[in-house]
């Protein structure tokens, strides 16, 4: 291996495509008629381990709908996120810990829009207030965008439900 996850397989390496007659064209290269074939066997294989988009029990399931809470913090706020943001690593990790095994979703991504990373969390639980409310962050460094998104969740909403802040249905 070469410090990758997994070394990547060669076409000939695959067992359902080594085991499969090859035609070659004039060239001594794969036939137009051999690739497709082997696409064509790719896509059936697709189609049988992938999930369906509907199912049975597709008219059952509620639609997801997701509040976002805007919380805006104020000068006060800023100044305690700063010193919340400077903890030791181990404090930083654990916050994040109990907030994702408290039954909520987190997520970081990057908006090539804004030029930021954002990190959300969204409330899992279906006993909570907080439950399809999400609270976002952004930041240019992903780290700085969790940290905030959890010292919003933590310390500035703590006990109280998220709907306190202001919510809407879109966000964006």
């Amino acid at each position: 291996m070469d410090g990758r996850w997994c070394d990547p397989y060669t076409l000939d390496q695959l067992p359902l495509v080594r085991d499969r007659p090859f035609y070659a064209n004039h060239l001594g290269e794969p036939s137009a008629y051999w690739l497709r074939s082997v696409n064509h066997m790719f896509d059936q294989l697709y189609e049988e381990i992938m999930a369906k988009m509907t199912s049975r029990n597709a008219s059952k399931r509620p639609d997801w709908q997701v509040d976002f809470i805007e919380v805006r913090l104020d000068k006060e706020e800023v100044k305690a996120f700063n010193v919340y943001a400077k903890r030791p690593q181990e404090e930083l990790s654990l916050d994040l810990a109990t907030t994702i095994s408290n039954k909520n979703k987190l997520s970081v991504s990057w908006d090539e829009k804004n030029v930021c990373f954002v990190a959300s969390c969204t409330c899992r639980d279906i006993d909570s207030a907080n439950e399809n409310c999400c609270i976002s962050s952004r930041s240019d460094d992903w780290w700085e965008a969790i940290c905030l998104t959890m010292f919003k969740i933590n310390v500035v909403l703590g006990d109280k439900a998220w709907r306190e802040g202001q919510s809407s249905a879109s966000w964006g």
